[in-house]
């Protein structure tokens, strides 16, 4: 077989990127799945490579040789551009290590973070306000007319309290993902609290009480009904006997605790088949906030890098509006703007770790109607931040992707005459005989309209279809805007082999 794959790839001359997630079989042996992705004609491919058996501890370091071991085999460690993984520690180590086994490999700094995970525990942190996780737990409480978090003991009925159990069973039993998920969501939940308070918003330690027995009620009901085949027969006979209750559904979903959109639909269903509950539906309609972008990264297909940054910054936005929206005609629940700010400090964790991966911002360059504009407009860069992402373009090119024709026309056809001013920064560039197919040049020319790109076919078929007239900015175009932003198809490679 790797005979075949080596002869498949030794003619490529383009980035290979590889996706990574581990699982834990029941019979305790351990594999970590290795999918490779690469372009053609402006088309994504991908292929499962190898599941790679693992038999040490799983450090960093030992997953960096793993990795590398099964790229010589199959004669693709020269091909080696990006690596997208989930957001564990032992994942930045294997980044951190990969080098020391392939050299063309540049470490962290093409080490492309899941953004399918990343928006699991953003909705993970927000739904943290609506769970109650154990009879003895870190709260917030109104204490002296001050919203401040202590230990409290809370009476739960049964309902609640199974539910919970059952949480903590289903986290324990995750490889370790969901519990990772849980203790940051409540960490940033806490966060949260103190942040609002700090700019004197308090809420009552009601209504804290009441949000945090939502989602357990609401998930401990559908449990009952599903497991109980006296109680499901009972409710469909309610069902039937009111049909103006819950539209088209005949059935309560059960809840999965490591799927945020289980809760949503869970949520949704709880909603339909009872009368009018505020606060439910509150945080029902923020959740379809979520539901897109979840989609967008979770499809079948390879959902590319080009597109996190952007959805990231909207989601920010939309939940800026809900914590500000106390002025609005129909403001959000408090407890509900609280969750909003754990999401911003979600977003804003992650969005810091995307300047470690020079990927994402170069990928955005990149896009013919982005180009080093999007920065400044979207989010608002000073202009020395742009200029060093600039900077940072043009080196990535003259050192990867340049040609000795590109080099020998830089002649400036307008030199600046008497003493240059250290001070001034100037994006735009010099009037220079250039070639067409140039970074400079690129740079220099006004964005295209983005119905351009959609009516090419996306970004890959636009600079494809670019490509006879700029090569070698084309080449770079696509190496960086193939990578591939989540790790679902490792995952999925999982979930097809059991």
């Amino acid at each position: 077989m790797s005979g075949g794959v080596r002869k498949y790839f030794q003619d490529l001359d383009q980035a290979l990127h590889i996706v990574l997630d581990g699982w834990t079989a029941p019979i305790i042996a351990s594999y970590l799945g290795l999918v490779v992705v690469w372009y053609d004609k402006g088309e994504i491919h991908r292929t499962i490579l190898e599941f790679i058996c693992l038999k040490q501890s799983h450090t960093g370091e030992y997953l960096a040789e793993e990795v590398a071991a099964c790229l010589k085999q199959f004669g693709l460690q020269h091909l080696l551009f990006s690596v997208t993984m989930d957001n564990a520690a032992n994942c930045d180590k294997l980044a951190v290590h990969l080098p020391t086994y392939i050299p063309i490999f540049r470490g962290p700094k093409m080490h492309v973070r899941c953004i399918a995970h990343i928006l699991n525990l953003i909705a993970k942190a927000f739904m943290s306000f609506f769970f109650k996780k154990s009879a003895k737990k870190t709260n917030a409480i109104l204490k002296d007319g001050a919203l401040v978090v202590e230990e409290r003991e809370t009476v739960l009925d049964n309902v609640v309290a199974e539910e919970m159990d059952e949480d903590d069973d289903v986290l324990v039993d995750d490889d370790g993902h969901g519990a990772f998920n849980h203790a940051t969501a409540r960490s940033l939940h806490d966060q949260a609290i103190l942040l609002m308070q700090n700019e004197g918003f308090t809420i009552s330690a009601h209504e804290l009480q009441m949000a945090q027995q939502i989602m357990p009620r609401v998930a401990g009901l559908a449990r009952r009904i599903n497991e109980s085949p006296k109680l499901h027969e009972q409710f469909e006979d309610l069902v039937i006997s009111h049909p103006d209750h819950g539209g088209q559904k005949r059935a309560l979903p059960r809840r999965v605790p490591t799927c945020w959109n289980s809760d949503q639909a869970c949520l949704r269903a709880h909603i339909d088949f009872r009368d009018k509950w505020e606060l439910a539906e509150d945080l029902a309609e923020a959740l379809e906030l979520f539901e897109e972008p979840t989609w967008q990264f979770s499809q079948k297909g390879v959902p590319l890098i080009v597109d996190v940054l952007p959805m990231l910054l909207e989601l920010k936005l939309s939940m800026q509006a809900i914590r500000d929206s106390d002025t609005d005609d129909d403001p959000a629940h408090d407890i509900t703007r609280i969750a909003a700010q754990a999401v911003i400090l979600v977003i804003d964790k992650y969005t810091i770790f995307t300047e470690d991966c020079e990927i994402y911002y170069i990928s955005i360059v990149m896009c013919p109607d982005r180009k080093l504009q999007w920065f400044k407009s979207a989010l608002e860069f000073m202009t020395q931040h742009v200029k060093k992402i600039k900077d940072m373009v043009v080196e990535h090119w003259k050192a990867l992707y340049v040609s000795g024709d590109d080099e020998s026309q830089l002649v400036d056809s307008e030199p600046v005459k008497g003493k240059k001013n250290r001070f001034k920064v100037t994006l735009k560039a010099a009037k220079m005989n250039y070639p067409v197919d140039h970074i400079l040049i690129y740079l220099d020319e006004l964005a295209i309209p983005s119905t351009d790109i959609q009516a090419a076919g996306g970004y890959m078929k636009w600079w494809y279809t670019s490509s006879s007239a700029r090569k070698s900015v084309a080449k770079m175009a696509m190496d960086y805007c193939s990578a591939p932003a989540s790790s679902v198809d490792a995952e999925r490679a999982f979930s097809v082999g059991r």
